[in-house]
């Protein structure tokens, strides 16, 4: 008795999966494994929430923090949009800035860094925003006025600063007064010019603000890390369970009986990713205990209405309660006259002319005349114009020749003549394409598809003479002269336009024009980069396109001298006449 045969498979590339295969109980328990890593994970999260604590009595005693800190640990334990203007009413408040209301809008507000702003270059070791936060330097007065105030955090003296002894400078307190003194003029700068840098600029600036204010607090022993380097590594080595797990249900579900590492890297890879995700900060016990007190200077804060109400401006008379009040979210009126974010891409602030204002910016296109040396337009021109030119003595000859009027089938001889024009026809065109397309040389590709395009006409019309009866049919002249009008329209119109380029690039190296003024906006995209100089007297500022790489040491705020052209507006120069003060503004926010 033969055999029993095995059942027939067909041949694939690798081997064949069938639900049949499927290894019900152990996919079923690898789902189950992931899931409960999931829910583990999410167990782990809800574990180390930050808890925050009763608030404390109502009072008006200030502790040693700073609003940034104090707006950290009341946010629970995440640092807030408000610790930045906080922080700048908290500088003024200290004496180190001052505000002057210039209008009825608190929004027009002026900055003004007191003194001869050489109290930050003085701070110990500063050179610029410190990028690496030192918190733990706040432990020692550099130097200052012995008689401060001090305070003992955990264990450690921190002073407690005030007006007319603001103490040594935490870094991220620096980082806020070095924007302002770096953009200030005349020891001014208008709150809304503090807008500044590209969104991705202003993100790391803030990101690098935010690691200082956690610094500061883990130095002061009010927060940790949520996630320890302990539990991280529990969540990894639980995650190799439901690795295994899916590795072995694969290799047992395989048509084969074969199996490989592949699911398993997958799901290690993914549980190192949400692994990796975990981060933040939470309570430590004498953290809980400082945010009971600044909770109930937020509660003794929030019951009078009018710090809703109060402008920046009021930090002469309200002092350092105008700053927790801004970081606790009460003095919203203060938050929002004090804008230190991204900038406006549609407006600028300039001091071209020794006072502050405000322009509104147009951005001109970026296209290649505008970009391109107007010599390299000049050659582009010349040879795209000679291009068209090649075609004309074609057209002449079709308009001034009956060949294109034929009978079908062709006569004995003919495909000899056709074949000729077509191959000429086809030379031109290739010349002509070669001299047109300067940016790049056309490649074999595209003379093949020029060739093809042509001759394929040829080839139908030889293969419907030969092959087809086709008696007394006869090319129109009509249609011939139609597509000679088309043809010529086209040509025409192509070789104007290049004229145009030409006399205005010839037009735009004869005469050019000298601009000074104040660089105020340095654009740079992946697809263009424009700058925008303010000469001065003007409401409005075009930003005109450079090419990507010119004038990459330029920076916002240098007074320059613009060398452009009058017609196409090619910048054949930029010369700094007084560098920017505004170099290192986001140089280390990272």
């Amino acid at each position: 008795m033969p055999a029993a045969r095995a059942p027939h498979r067909a041949h694939t590339i690798g081997p064949a999966w069938h639900w049949s295969d499927l290894n019900v109980p152990l996919t079923l328990a690898a789902v189950a494994a992931v899931a409960l890593w999931l829910l583990a994970v999410v167990a782990v999260k809800a574990a180390t929430r930050p808890r925050m604590p009763q608030a404390g009595p109502r009072t008006m005693d200030l502790r040693p923090e700073p609003p940034a800190v104090a707006e950290f640990l009341t946010g629970g334990w995440e640092v807030g949009g408000s610790a930045v203007p906080a922080t700048l009413v908290d500088l003024a408040g200290r004496g180190l800035l001052g505000f002057e209301q210039v209008g009825p809008d608190p929004r027009d507000t002026l900055v003004r860094v007191k003194g001869d702003g050489s109290f930050l270059s003085s701070q110990p070791g500063y050179a610029g925003p410190s990028a690496v936060p030192q918190a733990a330097a706040a432990a020692t007065n550099g130097g200052f006025d012995p008689g401060a105030t001090m305070a003992t955090v955990g264990g450690r003296p921190f002073y407690v600063p005030a007006r007319g002894n603001p103490g040594p400078l935490l870094p991220f307190e620096k980082r806020v007064l070095h924007r302002v003194t770096a953009l200030a003029s005349g020891g001014v700068v208008p709150a809304r010019a503090l807008q500044q840098g590209t969104k991705d600029q202003d993100a790391k600036w803030h990101k690098a603000f935010d690691r200082e204010v956690v610094a500061d607090a883990r130095a002061r022993g009010l927060s940790r890390a949520r996630y320890s380097t302990g539990i991280k590594a529990l969540l990894v080595l639980l995650a190799l369970v439901p690795a295994v797990l899916a590795a072995v249900a694969s290799a047992k579900s395989r048509a084969n009986g074969d199996g490989n590492g592949g699911l398993f890297g997958a799901v290690l890879i993914g549980a190192l990713l949400i692994v990796g995700s975990l981060g933040g900060e939470r309570e430590t016990k004498a953290g809980q205990e400082v945010c009971a007190e600044w909770l109930g200077l937020r509660d003794w804060l929030g019951a009078d209405e009018q710090f809703r109400r109060l402008p920046p401006a009021a930090v002469a008379i309200w002092d350092r309660y105008l700053a927790f009040a801004a970081g606790f979210g009460i003095a919203r009126k203060t938050v929002g006259a004090l804008p230190l974010g991204a900038r406006d891409e549609r407006r600028a602030w300039s001091t071209y002319g020794g006072v502050w204002h405000e322009v509104r910016l147009g951005y001109d296109a970026a296209t290649e005349r505008r970009v391109r040396h107007p010599k390299r337009s000049v050659h582009i021109a010349l040879r795209r114009i000679a291009a068209c030119l090649m075609l004309v003595p074609g057209l002449v000859w079709i308009a001034a020749h009956k060949h294109w009027m034929m009978r079908l089938p062709l006569e004995h001889g003919t495909d000899v003549k056709v074949f000729t024009t077509i191959a000429i026809a086809v030379a031109c065109v290739i010349v002509s394409v070669s001299l047109y397309n300067v940016g790049n040389r056309p490649s074999r590709g595209q003379i093949i598809a020029i060739a093809f395009y042509i001759l394929a006409p040829g080839a139908l019309l030889w293969y419907v003479s030969h092959s087809l009866t086709m008696t007394n049919y006869e090319v129109s002249h009509t249609y011939v002269g139609y597509g000679l009008i088309a043809m010529s329209t086209l040509l025409a119109l192509v070789t104007a336009w290049n004229l145009v380029l030409l006399f205005g690039a010839l037009a735009d190296l004869a005469l050019r024009e000298q601009i000074a003024g104040e660089v105020v906006r340095i654009r740079d995209r992946s697809e263009d980069r424009h700058i925008a100089v303010d000469p001065g007297g003007v409401e409005k500022v075009r930003a005109w396109p450079v090419a990507g790489s010119a004038f990459a040491g330029l920076e916002e705020g240098a007074t320059v001298t613009v060398q452009r052209g009058r017609w196409f507006g090619y910048i054949y120069d930029v010369s700094v006449t007084t560098a920017s003060a505004r170099g290192s503004l986001f140089a280390e926010a990272v």
